[in-house]
């Protein structure tokens, strides 16, 4: 239900600053030479008063719910010697020169009240709204910025939330009618079904409306069945062409009630809001998928990093040995001798590098550590996980 402070309706502010005195409410001197031929002291004031709130607000507003810090504002600045009181204002409200006033006031800045015929054209405006906008407030303010537009004195609030609400009714009505129109009995029946609690302690509509857990290799297999079921329900409803924002509040619509709220609901809004809600939900369903998979992969990456940083450490002091040996194999290569010596000094310092589980016997695998960095790893998670990604890749 939407209110007046959350729409762009103009009302006067709880508090008046000085500054906004002076801007919006000081009669020009045009308008004071305007207001001049009014009969009374207080005909003159309630007609300048009436103008300066008509050009802020758009609509007349009654004297009795003015502040009286404008009146004494409007008052002073026109030099009046003395204020009418409150009583004086009230009497001029009940008069017949408030309403002569009125028009003289519509004829002077060119604005036109809303005619019986002028309402239909209203009413087309909100239609118009009503099939991109959902929420009133929305289809409201396009009214009015309309009405503005076209020079038309703004009618009461309640009047365009009535209209604004009658629109979007008959543009949902319309919609709702699109969608069941499409659906064959056996889809209608997958709807019923839903609604259904068949003996079980929650319905199929609670659990359409399931989120996904924290990866694991169960809840993740359990989810991309859901999956699944949603794939398949979907699939044998309409496809639903709605403006994306009517289209997510429909959805929101549908998500908050629960079965028994929807089976209360009419028949063609039950079954659009069904269809609706099935497509959203699996449209967030294959979304939801991407992100766990995003994150499975992320940690599978974390957690290899972490093993291939481990094994780094792990081997360090085999790093540091065939250093040593290299410099030993260096030093006996640079002896002054023969050359069969130098060979001879390099296979004593080299003996049983080759042996594995020893420094040189390690180099290999080292080697393919190196190579690919954490990839090997990975692919040791991955293995771990199952294959409980690959299964969703039909989805």
């Amino acid at each position: 239900m939407s209110s007046l402070h959350e729409t762009a309706y103009p009302r006067l502010k709880s508090e008046i600053t000085e500054k906004e005195l002076q801007e919006s409410y000081t009669p020009s001197d045009a308008e004071q030479r305007w207001a001049r031929p009014a009969k009374t002291p207080v005909a003159r004031l309630g007609l300048l008063l009436h103008l300066k709130l008509f050009q802020r607000l758009g609509y007349f507003l009654s004297l009795a719910a003015v502040p009286r810090e404008i009146v004494e504002h409007v008052g002073h600045q026109c030099q009046f010697r003395k204020l009418p009181t409150q009583t004086q204002l009230l009497q001029y409200e009940r008069s017949g020169a408030k309403h002569r006033n009125q028009k003289q006031i519509r004829t002077y800045l060119g604005i036109r009240p809303l005619a019986s015929n002028d309402n239909t054209w209203l009413y087309d405006v909100a239609l118009g709204a009503a099939e991109t906008k959902e929420m009133l407030a929305d289809i409201v303010n396009v009214m009015l910025e309309e009405l503005v537009r076209h020079r038309f004195e703004l009618p009461g609030f309640t009047v365009l939330k009535r209209t604004a609400r009658r629109a979007r009714n008959e543009v949902n009505e319309y919609c709702f009618s699109a969608i069941t129109s499409q659906l064959t009995g056996e889809a209608k029946q997958k709807i019923d079904e839903l609604l259904s609690p068949s003996g079980q302690i929650y319905s199929a509509w609670h659990i359409l409306k399931r989120e996904p857990k924290r990866p694991g290799n169960k809840k993740v297999r359990s989810y991309l069945q859901h999956v699944h079921w949603l794939q398949g329900l979907g699939q044998e409803m309409p496809t639903v062409k709605l403006p994306i924002v009517k289209h997510r509040q429909l959805a929101l619509e549908a998500r908050a009630l629960n079965a028994a709220e929807m089976a209360e609901l009419k028949h063609n809004k039950r079954y659009a809001l069904a269809v609706i809600l099935i497509h959203s939900q699996h449209s967030k369903a294959l979304d939801d998928v991407a992100e766990l998979h995003i994150r499975m992969v992320r940690a599978m990456e974390s957690h290899a990093q972490t093993a291939l940083q481990q094994y780094l450490l792990d081997h360090q002091k085999h790093v540091d040995r065939l250093i040593e040996t290299f410099k030993d194999v260096l030093t006996a290569y640079e002896q002054d001798t023969s050359q069969q010596r130098r060979l001879a000094s390099i296979e004593e310092v080299c003996s049983g590098l080759l042996i594995p589980d020893t420094d040189l016997g390690e180099n290999p695998r080292h080697q393919e550590v190196f190579d690919e960095q954490a990839t090997t790893y990975v692919f040791r998670r991955v293995q771990t996980r199952g294959c409980c990604l690959g299964s969703g890749s039909r989805l």
